[in-house]
């Protein structure tokens, strides 16, 4: 990712989600997961959450996006 504050949380989002366990045991799936998560919607992210994501933490989330 060419945007190193994009980086930082699409790394902390997949260090986070439900599959973070996973994506640390090869290394190809961190990889895929990146280009998951870069093409995923706002909304989806609650979805890949598993429910952890609030209405506040996406607030945040476009805070951070937009600063």
């Amino acid at each position: 990712m060419e945007d190193p504050k994009g980086a930082a949380i699409v790394q902390e989002l997949i260090k986070n989600s439900p599959l973070g366990a996973v994506a640390s045991a090869n290394e190809e799936t961190p990889v895929m997961m990146e280009a998951m998560i870069k093409s995923l919607p706002l909304r989806g992210l609650f979805a890949f959450s598993g429910g952890a994501m609030t209405d506040e933490m996406l607030e945040g989330l476009l805070g951070l996006l937009n600063s």
